[in-house]
């Protein structure tokens, strides 16, 4: 109040109730269950200049949920694995952004390109996607062009304090015509001296149908993108109402990398996922979700890439604000 600045404070609260269809070695079960609750709170800050808008953006999140115990098993493409095991409950609060922007530019801690997806929960098109930046947007009428300058303060395979100052580089030109939407994203890992490249399309077939396709294809291993050598992904929305959405997503891993290996070299496996989520908001702001994954994952055993094919499935509950 009294003054030029607009200040907006949102967030949500989140429960999700994970499952994976896994043998643990201690039990012998098929099934293990794990449960999540995080809060995630966002503090807004914007006023008009004569060089446009000067913004300050922050946003903290918390979470609680049982930890990795017995073992831990990560799949190729899911970036954010399911633990199953003994363990206790742990709870950790970080800072999830903080950047100042000012018109186009922006500067401090953010997401970058990368970290775009398509509909559906069972697309993973990036790898590491928060940086310390500086970035520029240029928009013109539908078209938008982003450069990116990155800082992770380590490479791949886990180097802390690399010796070299260069960034990684980052950029995407998207565009919009009428109910079509692309945006093309390439990355640069000054590190390990490759790039990655991924396009992604949309298309609004209906007003209630949205169709969503992406493709990536990477030199080698980057900190954008070292899941696979290449990567194509689609998913597809339909809403029948304010309360119902359904959502289907499939993806295809070609040339797996196991991140066990220092060599950047990709393997000769492959892998694919595809599943479904059920939406249905009772009212705007709660949102519980169902959702069901089957994951499969094929063999080199040279490269110490060994089948696998399970199920992963979640409940969420959600309050935003």
């Amino acid at each position: 109040p009294g003054t030029e600045t607009c200040l907006k404070l949102g967030g949500y609260i989140r429960y999700d109730i994970d499952f994976a269809e896994r043998t643990d070695p201690l039990t012998g079960d098929k099934w293990g269950w794990r449960k999540n609750a995080r809060g995630h709170f966002t503090i807004d800050a914007r006023e008009e200049t004569e060089y446009g808008t000067l913004r300050g953006f922050i946003a903290f999140q918390g979470n609680a949920n049982g930890s990795p115990g017995a073992y831990a098993q990560v799949v190729p493409g899911v970036s954010d694995p399911y633990y199953v095991g003994a363990g206790g409950l742990g709870s950790t609060v970080g800072l999830d952004e903080a950047f100042i922007e000012l018109g186009g530019l922006k500067i401090g801690y953010a997401y970058d390109v990368w970290d775009n997806g398509i509909v559906g929960e069972g697309d993973s098109l990036g790898s590491v996607t928060r940086y310390n930046m500086i970035a520029y947007t240029y928009t013109s009428g539908g078209w938008h062009a982003t450069l990116e300058l990155l800082d992770d303060n380590s490479d791949p395979n886990g180097r802390s304090f690399a010796p070299d100052f260069m960034p990684h580089v980052a950029g995407e030109i998207g565009a919009t015509f009428g109910p079509v939407d692309a945006a093309f994203v390439a990355g640069y890992d000054n590190i390990t001296d490759e790039a990655a490249f991924r396009l992604i399309v949309g298309a609004d077939l209906t007003a209630n149908d949205r169709l969503e396709l992406a493709g990536i294809y990477a030199t080698g291993r980057t900190v954008m993108w070292n899941q696979s050598e290449w990567a194509i992904s689609a998913g597809l929305s339909h809403t029948f109402n304010a309360q119902w959405t359904v959502q289907a997503n499939a993806q295809y891993w070609g040339g797996i990398a196991n991140l066990a290996l220092a060599a950047p070299d990709f393997t000769n496996a492959d892998g694919w996922r595809v599943g479904a989520n059920v939406d249905w908001k009772p009212t705007p702001n709660f949102l519980v979700r169902v959702q069901a994954y089957y994951h499969s994952r094929g063999s080199d055993l040279a490269n110490g890439i060994a089948e696998n094919d399970f199920w992963t499935g979640r409940v969420r509950f959600q309050r935003s604000f």
